[in-house]
Formats: structure tokens, sequence, C-alpha cells
């Protein structure tokens, strides 16, 4: 097999994520599976990098042809593809791009001894190996240059699944000293100072997954301009920490299974998101809100 360097590999990625060259989903399109987790969720101090499909014994599929790397890791290295897969197979597809199956059950016996996978024999089936909760397949799209994850939804076809809901906002609260205070933000409640106010969002699926959002956009004044910005196509390495598109750490961007709308609140008196899955409809709320001191 060849791999593209240079221009090639750049015209790879554009038509990538133009969806001119759409990668194959990892289990059968017609098995028609959910989506039991998405990229960029919280997972208690960082962010999910891939996708989760769940099911037991599902046969699992190289999302493009390339050449077998490893199906294990033992170790954690920083900046690199995470610890905790349980078996794992990752496949190198470009001089940059790799991707990446955790917590088989098993690895098929026909890829000892071979280089290359033309991704019409299955890798393995999904299981429950390693730090995982339930028997389901994870996997990621990974650029081992840039120390960067990226979203597969961006380089998958539509076809598998339907996001026809819109986020929508489970409850508010207010971090104070560390503890997640909830309030009803369409009341009056009391803030002395500047606290961050969160909100409990997520995006449902087909059959009710509870999916984490792919943009964001809060307002804290009544001018166009957004107050916090987030986006999902990406998470990359950056200064010993693993950060959104707009450079936003986890602790900057979550607390718990809270997102943060932002502060400076108290002194607009006004709150206002717009929020949407990469290929679902967009959803929002917006409050005029009534903050005393005591």
């Amino acid at each position: 097999m060849r791999f593209t360097t240079g221009l090639n590999l750049f015209l790879l990625y554009t038509s990538l994520m133009n969806g001119a060259d759409l990668l194959r989903w990892p289990v059968a399109s017609k098995i028609k599976s959910q989506i039991s987790s998405t990229f960029g969720e919280p997972r208690n101090d960082h962010y999910h990098n891939g996708l989760d499909l769940p099911g037991e014994n599902l046969s699992v599929y190289a999302l493009s042809k390339g050449q077998l790397l490893w199906s294990r890791q033992t170790i954690k290295l920083k900046g690199r593809i995470p610890f905790g897969g349980g078996k794992t197979v990752v496949i190198r597809h470009s001089d940059t791009m790799q991707s990446g199956y955790m917590h088989l059950n098993s690895i098929s016996d026909k890829l000892i001894n071979k280089k290359y996978t033309d991704a019409q024999e299955p890798l393995g089936l999904s299981g429950n190996t390693g730090h995982s909760g339930g028997a389901h397949i994870h996997f990621f799209l990974y650029n081992h240059i840039k120390r960067e994850f990226l979203n597969p939804l961006n380089f998958l076809s539509n076809d598998y699944y339907q996001d026809t809901k819109p986020p929508e906002a489970l409850g508010y609260g207010v971090l104070i000293n560390n503890e997640m205070h909830r309030i009803t933000i369409d009341k009056p409640f009391i803030l002395s100072t500047e606290h961050p106010i969160y909100v409990r969002l997520y995006d449902r699926g087909i059959k009710n997954e509870r999916w984490g959002v792919y943009k964001l956009d809060a307002y804290n004044t009544k001018n166009s301009n957004a107050s916090f910005s987030l986006k999902f196509d990406k998470i990359n390495w950056h200064k010993n920490r693993w950060v959104t598109n707009h450079n936003l750490s986890f602790d900057e961007v979550y607390f718990e299974n809270w997102i943060k709308l932002g502060t400076g609140f108290k002194r607009s008196s006004f709150i206002k998101w717009r929020a949407s899955g990469l290929k679902g409809p967009e959803g929002g709320q917006e409050y005029n809100l009534t903050i005393r001191d005591r």
C-alpha cells in the first residue's frame, strides 16, 4: 500500500472534510446501532475523544484500508492515544492519520502476521475489555503529528443514524466554591458577585441517548456577539492539556456534566444560548434574568 505525503495528504484531508470521500462506519450499517456517546462529551476529567456504538460481539471493520500498527496498549503517554482501551486495534491510513478501535472482546486471528487491512475483513468483535462500563466499540480518528483527535462525524456518511431533535436544557446552575447550586432561571435568584452559570444540555438521539452537543454559543449581553463559544471539530494537545477548537480546556468548559455558559450575567441580566449537534437541528433559549444581591 502506498501512503500519501505532502500535497497528496492535504488533498486527502480536504476531500474528507468536504465529504467527497467519506469513511465507512466500523459496524455494518444495516444494524443501525445507536450512538451511545459522542465526540467531546464530558468524562469525569477529560473530553470523550471518539464515538461509542453499543453492542456485544458486533463485527468491527476498519474505517478505510491501511497499515496495522498494534493491537493493545498498556501504558499512558501524554498527548498520545489514551490507555484503558483493552483489546485495541490501531490502523495507519496516511503519514498522519490513524484510526483506533477499543474494548474489543476479541481480535481476528486473520490479523496475525498481517501488515495491512483492506477494510473488508473484520478486525474483531466489539466487547467490554479495558476501562469500559458496558459492551461497545469506541473508535477514533487521530492525527499523530498534530496530536489531535478529529470528530469522526465530519468524515462519516449520514445514513447510519438520524439526529432530528434539537439540544435541550435539563436544568441550570451556578458554580460557587466548586459546588453546583441549581437555579430556576426564569425566576429571581441571588448572586452577590459574578459566578459562572452552567446548563445541563443534551442532544437526544433516536433512542433517547443523551448526546453531548457539537456547537454552543452563549450570550450574556443583548448584542450579537457571543460571550462564550464552543465547537467540537477536534481536540488537540496544547500546552500540556487537551483543548477544543477554541483552545478551551476541560475545566474551562465542564463541571461534571454541566456545560459553562459564561460569566458576567449579574451585570447584563440577560442570558441566551444556541446549540446544535453536528448533523442535527439547532435549539436554544433566552431569558431576562432577575438577579438580586441578597
